[in-house]
């Protein structure tokens, strides 16, 4: 019984100390539920994304942020979307985000894809925004 309880204290204490989000990409916009604004339009090349993942972070001025769930999460993970609204333009970067973000820039504009819970003051102090709690914003 003692054994029973260690490894059940151990097991609670690792999760504790992983920081579960709820979401196996760490990330929560992924699990909040479809919205129409979610939908994406622009064509993004030869990214594949799973249609229905796609979550609309924030839009601001001309750029439009999106994450979504690469059509083959075990190999690509997650995928850290802008769009340029002017042009109707995607550009999209996919990688493991982790304890270091997911950071894509385009044309001036940087992007990073954070988990829960992420301490974004280094990125903060550095004139960086934070529009989403999954998502930090530089060049706007």
């Amino acid at each position: 019984m003692r054994a029973l309880v260690k490894g059940a204290a151990g097991a609670a204490l690792l999760l504790a100390l992983a920081g579960c989000s709820g979401s196996p990409t760490g990330i929560g916009a992924l699990e909040t539920p479809a919205r129409p604004s979610d939908k994406l339009d622009a064509g993004l090349g030869n990214v594949n994304v799973l249609p229905d993942s796609t979550r609309l972070l924030m839009e601001k001025e001309d750029r439009a942020f999106y994450v979504a769930l690469a059509d083959n999460f075990a190999k690509h993970g997650v995928c850290l979307i802008i769009v340029d609204l002017e042009v109707d333009e995607a550009s999209a970067g996919c990688g493991k985000v982790g304890p270091e973000p997911l950071e894509l820039g385009v044309s001036g504009v940087k992007a990073k894809l954070i988990q829960d819970r992420y301490d974004a003051s280094r990125e903060l102090a550095a004139d960086w925004e934070q529009l989403h709690p999954n998502l930090l914003v530089w060049g706007l």
